[in-house]
């Protein structure tokens, strides 16, 4: 529900951009040249969006909320600049509406990276909780199997997918791949592990 939320904000605002706009630009008399020239500066940055894909997860924003922080920064500017391109004048500014709308469709590409990031890591981890509860809290697979009352078997296909999932092939590397990605593992390691199994 709440990745859906943020889709339909996403969406709502590039919708008013693509479908109402346009309309009202032609009402203003706008010229199909110039309609067709505002209709590609918008879809330019989702074009491009792999681009700068990779600093959603390079720059992690770790203080401000990770991922977090990043739909919320492009969600604001989002707003600033509908704000502001919805007081410019089509036919006097027209110059400066495509760069307000270039904008605009940046932060919405961006915000669109940050919530496909966020979403496909609570996906990742939505059925692993087990595995990280176990691994992280410093147990050994067999000790971690007595725990969880599971075979010992079960507990290292955990592993196994709990690493394949984080592209590692230690303990030491799962807990550093998981700070990297902004993972807070201290709730996780406090846990207990037949509780987090349940």
């Amino acid at each position: 529900m709440p990745f859906g939320i943020l889709y339909i904000s996403e969406g709502i605002p590039f919708g008013f951009t693509s479908i109402a706009m346009v309309a009202f630009m032609r009402q203003e008399g706008v010229s199909l040249e110039q309609i067709g020239a505002f209709v590609g500066a918008m879809f330019l940055p989702w074009a491009f969006k792999w681009a700068w894909a990779p600093l959603v997860d390079l720059v992690r924003l770790d203080r401000w909320g990770g991922r977090r922080a990043w739909i919320l920064g492009c969600t604001t500017m989002m707003l600033v600049t509908l704000l502001v391109t919805a007081s410019i004048d089509a036919q006097a500014n027209f110059s400066w509406l495509l760069v307000m709308v270039v904008l605009h469709n940046f932060f919405c590409a961006t915000q669109d990276v940050a919530i496909d990031s966020l979403a496909d890591m609570e996906v990742l981890f939505e059925g692993i909780p087990l595995d990280l509860a176990a691994l992280v809290a410093g147990c050994t697979r067999r000790e971690a199997a007595e725990q969880l009352h599971l075979s010992l078997n079960t507990v290292k296909t955990y592993a196994r997918r709990a690493y394949r999932c984080l592209g590692v092939s230690t303990l030491s590397e799962a807990i550093e791949r998981c700070s990297a990605l902004g993972i807070d593992l201290e709730g996780v390691r406090g846990a207990d592990p037949v509780a987090a199994s349940s």
